[in-house]
């Protein structure tokens, strides 16, 4: 539950964004509209705000070099992040790649080893059958065992 020293302090945070917001909108309206009046909302509908004077409007003759290089080096420097945090990405998830290979990998051993042990236990029954104290057991030669 919130108490009621947090709910006056989320109340006081909460008119501060609605402030914050109504700056901001009041901005947006002024940066849309250069030259117009807009109005505040904090005062009167009759009380207008002078607006900033407009820029004046740039000539084909303006030289835009020192901006395009600005821009150049800006995206060149977002390139390398992107870059960069691409790379440590592509890293996490090769190590996640390797972990899962891996575990399909011990499981495939763990599995091949399960059948080698158990050959290796029939072949020394077989053997056990077949040699007595190192001595070859013959089958007669009519038990079906033997063959012809």
């Amino acid at each position: 539950m919130i108490d009621e020293e947090t709910r006056r302090h989320l109340a006081d945070l909460y008119r501060e964004q609605d402030r914050l917001f109504s700056e901001h909108a009041e901005w947006t309206v002024q940066r849309q509209a250069p030259g117009a009046s807009p109005v505040r909302k904090s005062q009167p509908d009759d009380a207008m705000v002078d607006a900033p004077e407009p820029e004046p409007n740039m000539s084909a003759e303006t030289d835009w070099a020192k901006w395009e290089e600005w821009m150049t080096g800006h995206k060149n420097l977002l390139r390398e992040e992107m870059l960069e945090a691409c790379g440590e990405a592509m890293g996490m998830l090769a190590v996640e790649i390797k972990k899962d290979m891996r575990a399909e990998r011990d499981a495939e051993m763990l599995k091949l080893k399960s059948e080698i042990s158990e050959l290796k236990g029939r072949v020394d029954v077989l053997l056990g059958l077949v040699t007595r104290s190192g001595d070859i057991v013959s089958l007669p030669k009519g038990d079906w065992r033997r063959g012809a």
